[in-house]
């Protein structure tokens, strides 16, 4: 039943992100010409202005694949269509997953497309660059012995927790602020923000102590890199699973009411 909750979700998000996904492509592609063929003169405006354009459409994407997380939840489990979903022959979990195994996706072909999409409508910069770039990534390794492959592999799955921790952090908030009379929205605010800052107080005073307690002027750069690293995912895990049970407990707390 999650596979047919799932392909739901996406079919519903799919109308409004994939309408985005096109806009730009059509724009990187306008920028890509802008940037390589039209640098002088009144070529040189249209390059600006196509620049904007895609400047604007990357911000677009990225704020209503959020926008688009936080109103799928709340009008599919929090408003009166929740109450029909509640009577679904599926579990909260299911529930709750289908929502954030795809607002995950959606966040990360974002940003994937984003970069993507940048790299494209700067091509000839970014040939331009590439020796110096790869001078400068050689020469941070060599200088403080990183292993690159399981650095990218942590940054990537940093990324990856970041984003599911985001979804359930919302979530967590709307959900309790769902469960007072008034003001609901104000409520989801004030507990998202308060969420956050929690976290961030949380992590710097975790990292902290990772730190005191391994002797960090004993240990080398790469290790500290990797400890901070490490440090953030599990941290990261810890936020996830504290925001879903709190996600969880507010929607089954919602279903025994309906």
């Amino acid at each position: 039943m999650l596979g047919k909750l799932i392909k739901h979700e996406f079919r519903a998000t799919a109308r409004t992100m994939v309408p985005l996904f096109l806009i730009l492509l059509a724009v990187t592609l306008c920028a890509f010409a802008a940037f390589n063929f039209l640098t002088a003169g009144l070529g040189g405006m249209f390059a600006a202005m196509f620049m904007f354009l895609f400047f604007l459409a990357v911000l677009a994407m990225l704020i209503m694949s959020f926008v688009l997380m936080i109103q799928r939840f709340k009008n599919n489990l929090l408003s009166d269509e929740g109450y029909l979903m509640f009577t679904l022959p599926v579990s909260i979990h299911s529930l709750l997953w289908s929502k954030l195994i795809v607002s995950t996706v959606w966040f990360i072909a974002a940003g994937a497309a984003s970069v993507l999409a940048t790299m494209l409508s700067t091509a000839r910069a970014a040939r331009a660059a590439d020796a110096d770039w790869r001078g400068m990534g050689q020469s941070f390794s060599d200088t403080f012995g990183l292993n690159n492959v399981g650095y990218v592999l942590e940054l990537a799955l940093a990324l990856l927790l970041g984003c599911v921790c985001l979804c359930l952090l919302f979530y967590a908030a709307m959900s309790l602020g769902h469960s007072f009379a008034h003001n609901k929205g104000l409520w989801s605010v004030l507990l998202a923000i308060g969420f956050f800052i929690v976290a961030q107080m949380l992590g710097i005073t975790s990292l902290v102590a990772v730190f005191r307690i391994n002797a960090v002027n004993t240990l080398s750069t790469a290790v500290q890199i990797h400890a901070s690293l490490g440090s953030m995912l599990a941290a990261e895990a810890v936020y996830a699973a504290v925001f879903y049970v709190v996600t969880w407990l507010s929607l089954q707390r919602r279903m025994n009411l309906a």
